[in-house]
């Protein structure tokens, strides 16, 4: 009987071996190189964020890293990402933010707080599971508005987004905001009571309203809806009324007859245009 097949055998067995080992050390060279990319591997000089709006890396990995957010007249925010790893088996990578002010902007809150999660595809972004508290009086409010806010303010939403030329371009999004203890100061504070906006962006077009919230027994009742297109060219139209209660103080129905004369049951109609700047 000849030898030689069981010499050969012999010999393949460790050259097997030595490919296996090989395989597994490049394996987990690699795992661990992946594992451990800095966060400065993301290309941050070729997002294209909003005018004043600058993304600062601070340390840590690709998948658990902290950044430096700064917008314009407010207070920088650190964000937290958080890679999600059951994102892998829906086909698109995750991860979850969390973004909170450093100091204390309001004197009668917390922190402004901002969590969702971020779905990045080859052309697309979609934000899952937005959702936060802020208020009504912090800088970042206070930037959108030309009258002084307070309150508390939780909000709710998705949003989906598509890669441009521009940037990245909202194309369809839903939003909810409860706006408790809501007072506005005109030419002093008025009250408003607990607001429920509802926002909705499809298909190019913007539609909003804004209505007390349900059992709330405030200053007011009615409601009002905002449409328009997307993004906002022009100013959008306002429908609706609105009817102060017993409630409302006698600023608030002073300020209330200019929007228009009310009828007889003491709805007074809005009808016209959302002031501002577009």
């Amino acid at each position: 009987m000849s030898r030689t097949p069981l010499k050969e055998l012999a010999l393949r067995r460790p050259r097997s071996l030595v490919r296996l080992g090989v395989f597994i050390v490049l394996v987990s060279w690699f795992t661990a190189l992946l594992a451990t990319a800095p966060i400065t591997l993301i290309p941050v000089s070729r997002l294209t964020l909003p005018p004043g709006v600058q993304l600062q890396p601070l340390g840590g990995t690709v998948w658990h890293g902290q950044w430096r957010l700064s917008l314009p007249r407010a207070p920088d925010m650190t964000v937290q990402t958080d890679f999600l790893p059951s994102s892998v088996f829906r086909l698109q990578l995750a991860w979850h933010v969390q973004a909170q002010t450093d100091a204390r902007t309001s004197p009668t809150n917390a922190n402004p707080n901002i969590g969702a999660d971020l779905a990045i595809g080859f052309k697309q972004l979609n934000v899952r599971n937005f959702q936060g508290r802020m208020s009504a009086d912090s800088p970042l409010i206070a930037s959108l508005t030309a009258w002084p806010l307070s309150g508390l303010i939780d909000f709710s939403g998705d949003a989906s987004l598509v890669r441009t030329k521009r940037g990245f371009d909202l194309q369809a999004a839903r939003a909810t905001a409860n706006w408790r203890n809501a007072e506005i100061t005109t030419t002093e504070p008025l009250a408003l009571g607990d607001l429920v906006f509802d926002a909705k962006i499809a298909q190019g077009q913007l539609n909003a309203t804004v209505k007390p919230a349900p059992n709330n027994a405030g200053p007011l009742l009615g409601e009002l809806n905002l449409a328009g297109t997307w993004p906002v060219a022009k100013a959008p139209a306002v429908r609706g009324y609105v009817q102060p209660t017993a409630r409302a103080s006698a600023a608030l129905r002073q300020q209330l007859s200019l929007l228009g004369r009310p009828d007889a049951s003491g709805k007074i109609t809005i009808q016209g245009v959302l002031p501002g700047r577009y």
